[in-house]
């Protein structure tokens, strides 16, 4: 490279200043167990996208469909 430094680098020492003040990123615990969700955590979820249908573009790209257009969740 012309400019003697590689961006990775430059980008690099510019997080590892940006760092000393904001201090470093938060990280939980490797050892804690996964907490799974509750059955009325479920349930909710499930009722809240029944409300929906998933369409896909041709690209492989999903979105949500509001089945009930009147209700004005529907952005399109």
């Amino acid at each position: 490279m012309s400019r003697g430094e590689a961006f990775a680098a430059r980008m690099m020492r510019f997080t590892g200043k940006l760092r000393h003040i904001f201090g470093p990123a938060a990280t939980g615990s490797l050892d804690e167990p996964v907490k799974e969700p509750t059955e009325a955590q479920r349930r909710d979820h499930e009722q809240h996208m029944a409300q929906f249908t998933v369409e896909r573009l041709p690209n492989g790209q999903s979105y949500l469909v509001a089945k009930d257009p009147s209700d004005g969740s529907n952005l399109r």
